[in-house]
């Protein structure tokens, strides 16, 4: 066989005859719990610092998910990591600009979950 007959693109050779069953797009079990949250949004909040950042930022899309808005109310000593931990990651996320967080005496915070800011264009 020549260089030539190797050459030529077939996109029949990658035809899949049935969906591989492995991959879905949804959960697979009729009451299993997931989150959606926007990947800009997990980009930010990953570049923080800090490891809880990211287990609080989880937290809140899933319990904005299961509230359907994106206004929650997060009790942070729920979260099983300690309380002061959880509250420097909210800070975290607050400084980031991904929450805005109304502080209430004697009860959880409220946290609104903002779209990811949008990176400044070099000048």
């Amino acid at each position: 066989m020549s260089q030539q007959d190797n050459d030529t693109f077939d996109p029949m050779r990658f035809a899949i005859d049935e969906p591989d069953p492995v991959v879905t797009l949804h959960p697979t079990r009729k009451h299993e719990k997931f989150v959606r949250a926007p990947l800009a949004w997990l980009q930010c909040a990953i570049g923080l610092p800090g490891k809880a950042v990211l287990v609080v930022g989880i937290r809140l899309w899933f319990e904005s998910g299961c509230r359907k808005t994106r206004t929650v109310v997060l009790n942070l000593s729920r979260l099983n990591i300690p309380r002061m931990t959880a509250h420097r990651a909210l800070v975290a996320l607050e400084q980031a600009g991904l929450v805005e967080v109304e502080h209430r005496d004697g009860r959880p915070p409220l946290i609104t979950l903002l779209d990811a800011p949008t990176p400044q264009a070099e000048k």
